[in-house]
């Protein structure tokens, strides 16, 4: 069952190593042979090591319970590939390297082997390729394991993507949507692209800072390119692919469907957003309303862009309550997502109810909504134990209990921004290592790798 198991995790990962030849062929236009000597020789032993898993097994994967460690293999393949080019380019250190890689594919957008000015374009092509397919390409990925392996992995991607999931459908069908929603994910990237040209910013640039958008990661340009951000316009354009990232694939299930009416979590979404704009203008009097805004979507988004040293300490405190919820779920932003917030407080509310009105019994509008919210709690709890985890660690590790908790959910949650990007470079070894996994361990999803812990899986397998 493991060389199955291989086999499949060797095909996406063969895929992805081919991704590379993108930024091969921009190194190779811009003349720049230490680059294409990195991503070269990337897809060389990526290619290499395939060939001893390209003899197909000869039954399939018939234990659906394998999806959970494929997801895992997987993930952790695509940051060993994407460590390559990195280690073999810069003149940092493994730890850094290993950051960095985790950093963009994790779309956290932290920055710590610096200099991005006199970063080649291949690298900065790179970057935010690996942003993008962090971002976008693990709902696509998730949504193409549903596909074959939904009868495990159904109640965990359930839990984070809603029940809404079920209009899908779990059939050849969902495949097909895959592919759909990564070409609407692609046309999102182009328009914002688009917008961004028309608007004064080169292509290239264009391009670049579109991706870093879409995918809700914090690796913006605006230092490379003078003027960029002196626009309102461009605020606006930010705050649009901000948004459109943060919505959930579910929404655009139905637009591919025909159905325009917009589900109750993006409802929800965007009555959330109101109540924490409405928040941090007040916390904020002196600071423009359009900047304030501007950095509610960034942190709410998981984006983590803007300058938050403008807000009031207290308002600080307040992104970070904001970017711990995070998104919608099944986007590309990080965090608990709103729709386990959203179970939670139903479920408080009941209990409400039920303490000053004994003798009514709390009903459920449909059968499966306990469940969920029992998986919301035990989620959001799960969460807050591994963020409390990380906090120990960082501080038995020396850092101040104040960066500590704030590089805790900066990491975890994915939304980087919360702390300047000189802290992380100045990070200790042990503390580069306990954030790099704080980061993986929020992108992959807890309860993935929980699962590979329990002895009693590896029995059944």
């Amino acid at each position: 069952m493991i060389y199955q198991v291989l086999y499949e995790v060797n095909r996406v990962l063969l895929v992805y190593a081919m991704s590379m030849i993108l930024p091969l062929f921009v190194a190779i236009f811009e003349g720049n042979l230490t680059s294409v000597w990195a991503f070269s020789v990337t897809i060389l032993l990526s290619s290499l090591l395939s060939l001893f898993l390209m003899v197909k097994p000869r039954q399939e994967i018939q234990h659906p319970s394998l999806s959970f460690l494929m997801l895992v293999l997987i993930w952790f393949g695509v940051v060993v590939i994407s460590f390559i080019p990195w280690y073999l380019y810069f003149d940092a250190t493994f730890l850094q390297c290993l950051f960095e890689t985790v950093s963009a594919l994790t779309t956290s957008g932290i920055e710590v082997i610096g200099g991005v000015e006199s970063w080649p374009v291949s690298f900065l092509l790179y970057r935010q390729q690996l942003c993008w397919f962090g971002g976008v390409g693990v709902v696509v990925m998730s949504l193409s394991l549903l596909s074959v392996y939904h009868q495990s992995i159904y109640a965990h991607f359930l839990t984070d993507y809603g029940l809404e999931l079920k209009g899908l459908g779990f059939s050849q069908r969902v495949a097909q949507t895959a592919i759909q929603v990564a070409k609407i994910y692609l046309l999102l990237t182009l328009v914002s692209a688009i917008a961004y040209f028309i608007c004064g910013v080169g292509l290239g640039y264009a391009v670049l800072e579109s991706m870093a958008m879409i995918s809700t990661s914090g690796y913006s340009i605006v230092e490379l390119v003078p003027g960029l951000y002196s626009q309102s316009v461009h605020f606006l354009i930010a705050s649009m692919s901000m948004l459109l990232g943060s919505i959930g694939f579910q929404f655009y299930g139905r637009l591919l469907k025909f159905n325009y009416q917009a589900p109750k979590e993006v409802l929800s979404f965007f009555r959330y957003l109101l109540g924490g704009g409405v928040l941090l203008i007040l916390l904020n009097p002196t600071v423009r309303v359009g900047e304030v805004l501007y950095m509610l979507v960034s942190f709410v988004s998981t984006t983590g862009t803007g300058d938050i040293s403008l807000l009031s300490h207290h308002s600080v405190w307040l992104l970070v309550v904001l970017s711990m919820i995070g998104g919608c779920a099944g986007s590309t932003a990080g965090g608990i997502k709103l729709d386990r917030v959203k179970s939670i407080m139903s479920s408080i509310f009941g209990l409400i109810e039920n303490a000053w009105r004994p003798d009514r019994l709390l009903k459920y509008k449909i059968p499966s909504q306990y469940a969920q919210q029992q998986n919301a709690q035990s989620y959001v709890l799960l969460f807050l134990m591994t963020l409390l985890i990380g906090f120990a660690c960082l501080v038995l590790a020396g850092m101040v209990p104040e960066i500590a908790i704030l590089s805790s959910v900066s990491t975890m949650t994915n939304v980087g921004g919360l702390l300047d990007a000189g802290v992380y470079q100045s990070l200790t070894p042990l503390q580069s290592f306990i954030l790099t996994v704080l980061m993986w361990v929020g992108r992959v999803e807890l309860v993935a790798i929980l699962v590979l812990c329990l002895p009693n899986y590896w029995r059944q397998i």
